[in-house]
């Protein structure tokens, strides 16, 4: 084996054990809580060692300070490729609300962590969760900005319609984490439907991906 082949080989066995330390730990978390797992605990679960733990996090807080960034960046995943299929801003904005809702549904345990048990864990871990929902909310802001120069959004503060519209998601995917409940495809269609409406866009889940929801005109 060369050099190259052998650093590959190292490369691969050291994300692995990252990745097995990320899955126990997320496990662990959902199930018991965070206060309620200690690191032997994880590294018990991941089958792994003590060291491998400390070589790849500092500790049990960046632990979970990990499962975070990747529950967002699994989010930004899906959302970029949902709304780089569709044409025109309110087919995104309803791309983007379903894939963040699809996101949590595949990964109830992981949801869990980001929605309920990040708040409790103090500031920081508030901040993070905030932080999510904000860039959600800013890519929303986008979009509506989209309607709003082409005359189809009434007078109003875009940054407020988007909070409305994140805030809304957030209490859908807060009651699916805490309470195992999953919204039917028709009740994610019309989450969808009346908040659209609400901002005055005639928004039909099924039509054409091809065809603009139609909306009213507005004086800029």
């Amino acid at each position: 084996m060369t050099r190259e082949q052998n650093t590959q080989k190292n490369r691969n066995t050291g994300r692995d054990t990252k990745r097995r330390i990320l899955n126990a730990a997320a496990t662990l978390f959902g199930e018991r809580g965070y206060h309620n797992c200690s690191v032997d605990e994880i590294v018990a679960a991941s089958t792994t060692s003590k060291g491998s733990f400390y070589f790849h996090f500092s500790s049990k807080e960046s632990l979970f300070a990990s499962l975070l960034e990747h529950f967002s960046e699994r989010i930004w995943e899906a959302v970029e490729q949902a709304v780089n299929m569709e044409r025109g801003a309110a087919n995104r904005i309803a791309a983007a609300v379903q894939a963040v809702l699809t996101v949590a549904e595949a990964d109830p345990q992981l949801a869990k962590l980001a929605l309920i048990q990040a708040p409790a864990l103090g500031p920081e871990f508030l901040q993070k969760q905030l932080a999510i929902k904000a860039r959600f909310s800013e890519a929303i802001a986008a979009y509506l900005l989209e309607l709003k120069e082409e005359g189809r959004l009434p007078p109003g503060d875009l940054h407020i319609m988007a909070t409305a519209l994140t805030g809304t998601v957030y209490e859908i995917l807060l009651r699916s984490v805490a309470t195992d409940w999953q919204p039917k495809p028709q009740e994610m269609d019309d989450l969808i439907r009346y908040n659209l409406r609400a901002l005055g866009l005639d928004y039909s889940p099924g039509q054409s991906r091809s065809e603009e929801p139609e909306g009213g005109k507005y004086p800029g």
